[in-house]
């Protein structure tokens, strides 16, 4: 039944869109000039079209798609990682002959059997049996347990011991897991995955408040990024399991570290006038043996705010209008983190330029997989 509803989608598009390609996986994609039809097994019984080239927007997917592989390419880069561009890029396709009349559904590869074998989706039934360390750090320090954190600065070790929430691929809690647990590249690899939370702080100008992030730390040191960005922790004002309480979480966590690592005092940013737009799923490495892999909560706030910033989190600040960060990003001397970057290449300048009408970019539900 799929295959001759298929069929019946594809038959009229074949005669609108010449070019044709298949690829390994049986994916189709159309080509026409500046749009992309592509048609599999994902999309069952519709079309998605994708206007080539384009820069993500408010729900296009596909976009998002495009500038992450984009990001990708170039934050491998900057992180040392010897991976190829293509090995980096969302999906691949290679063409096939125009007389292709058929649509296989795709069937996994050995590889691909072997890799769900080895990393099986983590959930709150498996998630001490696939990370017994989780249990058996739990009450011991993270410097005290391997030589991953020799040489760092003893403030940002001792961070490292926070507990941070571990989640399964749709956000929901199900563990809790030492910052270092969840930091590290061996276990970002086989899934472990944490939530975390972007502030997007303003003036009243407009101005976005940016933080260079100090040399003492651990992960992505002395890169440019947004006014704040770090992880709610596994307590009950910072935790949530639905939709709802995750923000209400996230906010309080993000007048926390506000204060923490830019000295900005707590009344002059209580949680109420953060505004959740969205979250995004991504990972990056990092340095060594360290990286990301997170369920990022998007918070737009506006206010004014006196700063007295931690040196030990934060090595500079500017305020900057978009025409000045987009300036900062052709500069070859700056750095910038993975999700800084990817945010600001699908979403940020949009919901800028919107910001006075930003309500209608407010409260998305679906988790965007960067």
């Amino acid at each position: 039944m799929q295959f001759l509803i298929l069929q019946t989608i594809i038959a009229p598009l074949r005669r609108s869109f010449p070019k044709v390609a298949q690829n390994s996986r049986s994916y189709y994609t159309i080509a026409n000039r500046k749009q992309t039809v592509v048609l599999g097994a994902r999309a069952r019984a519709r079309a998605v079209i994708c206007p080539l080239p384009g820069v993500g927007s408010h729900g296009n997917k596909c976009s998002q798609h495009q500038s992450a592989a984009r990001f990708r390419s170039r934050t491998q880069g900057t992180q040392g990682d010897t991976s190829s561009a293509s090995a980096s890029a969302i999906r691949s396709f290679s063409t096939k002959s125009n007389s292709a009349s058929t649509l296989e559904t795709p069937t996994p590869t050995n590889t691909e059997a072997a890799a769900a074998m080895a990393h099986p989706k983590i959930t709150a039934e498996n998630i001490y049996q696939l990370f017994p360390e989780i249990e058996q750090q739990r009450n011991t320090s993270a410097a005290a347990v391997g030589t991953e954190l020799q040489g760092y600065d003893a403030t940002q070790v001792s961070l490292m011991d926070e507990v941070c929430i571990v989640l399964d691929d749709d956000d929901k809690p199900i563990a809790g897991a030492s910052k270092k647990i969840c930091h590290l590249m061996t276990n970002i690899e086989r899934g472990l995955l944490h939530r975390a939370f972007s502030v997007f702080l303003f003036d009243s100008e407009k101005r976005l408040l940016l933080q260079q992030r100090a040399d003492e730390k651990i992960t992505f040191a002395g890169m440019w990024t947004n006014t704040c960005c770090s992880h709610p922790l596994d307590i009950p004002t910072e935790t949530g399991v639905s939709l709802e309480e995750g923000i209400v979480g996230v906010k309080n966590a993000a007048q926390r570290k506000l204060e923490q690592e830019l000295g900005i005092p707590a009344a002059q940013v209580p949680p109420e006038i953060f505004k959740f737009l969205t979250r995004i799923h991504y990972k990056a490495p990092s340095n060594g043996p360290w990286g990301e892999h997170e369920i990022d909560y998007i918070l737009f706030a506006q206010a004014t705010v006196d700063l007295a910033v931690n040196p030990n989190e934060a090595k500079d600040v500017r305020y900057v209008t978009p025409q000045e960060l987009k300036a900062m990003f052709q500069d070859p001397e700056l750095t910038f983190t993975p999700w800084f970057r990817l945010i600001c290449e699908t979403m940020l300048f949009e919901w800028w330029e919107n910001f006075e009408t930003l309500d209608k970019y407010l409260g998305e539900k679906e988790i965007r997989r960067m």
